[in-house]
């Protein structure tokens, strides 16, 4: 840690760690402007804003969101992490200001955002390998139905693969999974609802397995349900439910659509969703072929570092 005084602006003690952190004896830093330590771009507008700190000084805890640039006596630039704690000294509002070197936390942040990178770039290829390999094997055998559902799959895949890059493989927001799945902003994006908070943040593999079940109650309803007819619609809900442990529960409903009857025969994506999805989800995935459309309903724990419903 390192301490820096200041009153009204003016340096009137250092310690050890701060000489160490700035490349200044104390000598030199005492009586000196604090604007002495800031980045060239903080300089010219930090002054304007010591009296609104002097009018209402509080406490600013040290952590995420506390960063700034400091300058050291030898002209160099590092990024440092700061702290407040205002206190009344013999002559008045006095602060001590504790700073952090965070060059190593910046170094690991950076070595991290280019590993997910590689890492995205290298799923990306690896998927446009097999959407290539699929093509040309169901090519051969003369099934193209089944390679445009393949290759859907896998696309819907590359896009929440996006997302969850994005978050650096922590979480992704299922408003943003529902979005991309049932492409709300495509030409008749009136025929499709959502309808739940943007609170909700799902670890990978929870997305990736909503993701595919999303793509397939699309594509059915797109062949088959509400959206293959006129005036068909699609409202998906969901909700957070459930203290102390929280649970997803997510609604697929269909309405304006063909009659609907169970099929005789259980393709991939009903088994998916009824099974697979159920298994990933460590929850419960149910279809009810209702007179009025199709009904999904999805319930599924939600990770426990996640927010609150609001």
């Amino acid at each position: 840690m390192n301490e820096l005084r200041r009153i009204l602006g003016r340096i009137v003690m250092a310690d050890a760690n701060a000489e160490a952190l700035f490349g200044y004896d104390r000598g030199e830093l005492e009586g000196q402007p604090v604007e002495i330590l800031l980045s060239e771009s903080l300089r010219p507008d930090h002054p304007r804003l010591r009296p609104d700190h002097g009018e209402n000084p509080n406490d600013h805890a040290m952590g995420y969101g506390r960063e700034l640039c400091v300058r050291r006596k030898d002209g160099s630039e590092l990024p440092a992490e700061i702290g407040f704690s205002p206190f009344e000294g013999p002559e008045g509002p006095m602060t001590i200001a504790a700073l952090v070197d965070i060059r190593a936390r910046k170094l690991a942040e950076a070595q991290r955002e280019l590993l997910v990178g590689e890492l995205n770039h290298r799923v990306k290829n690896t998927l446009a390998v097999v959407q290539a390999i699929a093509h040309q094997t169901f090519k051969a055998s003369g099934a193209s139905d089944a390679c445009r559902a393949f290759e859907g799959r896998v696309a819907a895949l590359a896009r929440a693969n996006d997302r969850l890059t994005r978050a650096s493989w922590e979480s992704a927001s299922l408003d943003q999974l529902a979005a991309d799945a049932l492409q709300v902003h495509g030409p008749q994006p009136h025929r499709v609802v959502l309808d739940g908070p943007n609170s909700v943040l799902l670890e990978p593999k929870q997305a990736l397995s909503i993701t595919l079940a999303l793509h397939e109650l699309f594509t059915n309803a797109t062949k088959h349900g509400a959206l293959s007819t006129e005036g068909g619609r699609v409202r998906l809900t969901w909700e957070q439910v459930g203290r102390p442990e929280r649970r997803l529960r997510l609604i697929w409903r269909e309405e304006g659509g063909p009659p609907v009857a169970a099929p005789a025969r259980r393709g991939f994506g009903l088994f998916m969703i009824e099974r697979t999805l159920a298994q990933d989800l460590g929850g419960s995935a149910t279809l009810d072929y209702a007179a009025g459309g199709l009904v999904c309903t999805i319930e599924a724990p939600l990770p426990a570092r996640g927010p609150e419903a609001p």
